[in-house]
């Protein structure tokens, strides 16, 4: 049975720690109906995965501890330079609904055909590029090397650690800030394939 977080004498949140610590990923919420009691959210499957593990093993009316929102909003101005694998669809398609005056390219490595096929919203601005399933390993690269031929582009990249990190130090090396990117880490290949 988990150990649920409580509120601490001074009215902080205190969390399990140790063995009791409980996972919490970060997901985008892909809808949100607080009137209705609705949050859904797209999880994407890694093998070895301990959210991935949760959700094929887990029973219907299963305690499940949701905390948020977290993280700012979603309004860009554009051009926008994007590259999401698909961890990061859903966040890709709520940044495209929430700017439809948004112009730019984005381009989305899927991990497999199917991946490929998610719903994204229509975009009259924005050109979405599907990559073929299995090129994310050189999001990376094709990131920093498109930044370098439209420096004045806001970045916006989401995907695996390393390959963040990697675009994060391209985007300090070309002299720009925080201000003039997105760039997230959604997941780590180490856990992946622990």
């Amino acid at each position: 049975m988990p150990v649920w977080p409580r509120l601490g004498p001074n009215g902080a949140t205190v969390w399990p720690k140790g063995d009791e610590a409980l996972h919490l990923p970060v997901y985008t919420a892909r809808y949100v109906d607080p009137e209705a009691g609705k949050l859904v959210f797209d999880l994407l499957q890694h093998d070895g995965g301990r959210a991935s593990e949760w959700a094929t093993t887990t029973q219907m009316g299963s305690d499940v501890l949701v905390v948020g929102p977290g993280g700012g909003g979603c309004e860009l101005a554009g051009p926008i330079l994007g590259f999401s694998d698909d961890t990061a669809f859903p966040a890709i398609a709520r940044v495209l609904e929430a700017n439809p005056a948004l112009t730019g390219h984005i381009r989305m490595y899927p991990r497999n055909e199917a991946a490929g096929r998610y719903p994204m919203p229509e975009h009259a601005g924005v050109k979405i590029e599907i990559c073929p399933p299995q090129s994310g390993a050189q999001m990376a690269q094709d990131a920093c090397a498109a930044l370098a031929k439209t420096p004045e582009a806001y970045l916006w990249f989401a995907g695996e650690r390393a390959q963040a990190d990697h675009v994060r130090s391209a985007n300090k090396a070309a002299g720009r800030t925080g201000k003039d990117a997105y760039v997230s880490a959604y997941w780590r290949r180490e856990m992946a394939q622990a």
